[in-house]
């Protein structure tokens, strides 16, 4: 795990897509405003509804909680994509009709709904979680940092796969966290390893000379890994140094 660097963690909440989904019938008037639940209607392809329903229910949770709501609380809160400009796709929430203080993020994968919140105004969350990845041919030239390749093939075969797939969720997470998604090249992003394939102490090492990750400096950022069950997670914090 990387240094805390003294900014404080975000809000984690985790939850059975599944499980949700079966509450749906009778919860989904509860946790839905009029647009969304108009939003989640429209969804066709029955997974991404599954999907987008559990992300959002654990966003407004942590939402609920930051600001102390009642259970009744979820209809005040509207979690929605940013509209437009440089946050554009981002997710984000609404209070009583008024912008949110605090930086979201949300992810999904499997039966996971997993969503952050910011732990303070000013700061920008991305969070990620995956099962362990089985790469495709090709997948470590176009996801890992040469040190990162280097390091992963120094590492026991048996720990390799758990580590490849830190990696990848901690670069998902600092992409959302930039709000760039996957337009910066993730060979300019090396996350440190340890020998035993875990996030090792230490800033990332950045290598563009353009771009968002030019501009952005490595002690900006404070990562964490989490496991929940056999998936991987991580968090990225970033903020001004």
């Amino acid at each position: 795990m990387l240094e805390a660097l003294g900014r404080p963690a975000p809000d984690v909440a985790h939850l059975s897509i599944g499980g949700v989904a079966r509450m749906a019938p009778t919860r989904v008037g509860g946790w839905l405003t009029p647009s969304e639940r108009a939003t989640y209607d429209a969804l066709a392809v029955a997974k991404r509804r599954r999907d987008w329903l559990a992300g959002r229910v654990a966003a407004k949770e942590l939402v609920r909680r930051r600001h102390q709501l009642g259970d009744d609380g979820y209809q005040r809160i509207r979690v929605a994509p940013v509209a437009s400009g440089a946050d554009r796709g981002r997710p984000r929430y609404d209070l009583d009709d008024r912008p949110g203080a605090y930086a979201l993020s949300i992810a999904h994968s499997g039966d996971l709904g997993v969503a952050a919140l910011a732990a303070a105004p000013g700061l920008r969350v991305g969070v990620d979680v995956e099962h362990p990845i089985d790469p495709s041919p090709g997948f470590d030239e176009v996801a890992l940092a040469p040190t990162e390749r280097v390091a992963l093939a120094a590492l026991p075969t048996a720990l390799q796969r758990d580590a490849r797939t830190r990696l990848w969720v901690v670069k998902e997470a600092l992409v959302k966290a930039l709000g760039t998604g996957l337009r910066v090249d993730l060979t300019d992003i090396a996350v440190p390893l340890d020998a035993r394939g875990e996030l090792a102490p230490g800033p990332f090492a950045l290598r563009a000379v353009a771009g968002p990750l030019a501009a952005l400096d490595p002690l900006a950022i404070t990562a964490r890994t989490f496991r929940i069950g056999p998936a991987h997670g991580a968090w990225v914090v970033l903020s001004p140094c």
